[in-house]
């Protein structure tokens, strides 16, 4: 009995059993992290969609952005991941137009998603790279919007149109009817210089 006592005594004291310890309390920190609160399961859900609608077209690589310091596209990913941030619990969506319009991103909670996609929002290198349309944009924005709202009624819809303005595909500048209907309210944010 004195010799086990003795083996015990011998292997509290050694390093490799303090090691065991620590990795044993680290596994069960993990296991338990997942159930503490944090930020991000305090937030309240809001009832409220917020629309980023891009243009992503050519135009938007332009540097005369601060001072000449940053390009139009950055600024958009900047804008994105502040209003994100500063909206907690609202669902983002992001609709894009570079070569088509299209969903970029379905709407969804997870603001990390958002996030990580804005530094995607910038105008893509290519032959087919064409102008901005931004009646095309909108009547695309406004289509997927109203989808939305129709499955979602009680639901409130805030688009966010972000663009240099510079639509030069030769289409007349319109706000679609439609576009009018799906949104509670719109928010314009221009890039460049006047």
């Amino acid at each position: 009995m004195k010799k086990i006592n003795k083996k015990l005594v011998l292997f509290l004291k050694s390093p490799t059993f303090y090691r065991r310890l620590a990795i044993a309390i680290l596994m069960i920190l993990v296991l338990v992290r997942p159930t503490i609160a944090n930020e991000d399961s305090e937030r309240e859900t809001t009832n409220l969609n917020i629309w980023f609608v891009v243009d992503a077209s050519g135009s938007m690589v332009a540097k005369d952005v601060n001072n000449g310091n940053k390009r139009r596209f950055e600024q958009v990913q900047d804008d994105v991941s502040t209003i994100v941030s500063q909206i907690p619990g609202a669902k983002y969506g992001v609709i894009v137009q570079d070569y088509v319009s299209y969903s970029a991103v379905p709407v969804t909670y997870n603001a990390d998603a958002i996030t990580a996609a804005a530094p995607y929002l910038q105008p893509k290198d290519s032959l087919y790279s064409r102008p901005s349309n931004f009646t095309e944009l909108l009547e695309y924005a406004a289509k997927r919007v109203t989808q939305y709202k129709e499955r979602y009624p009680e639901r409130s819809n805030v688009i966010v149109f972000m663009s240099d303005g510079e639509d030069v595909s030769g289409a007349s500048i319109k706000t679609p009817s439609s576009f009018q209907n799906a949104a509670n309210q719109a928010l314009v944010l221009g890039y460049g210089s006047e």
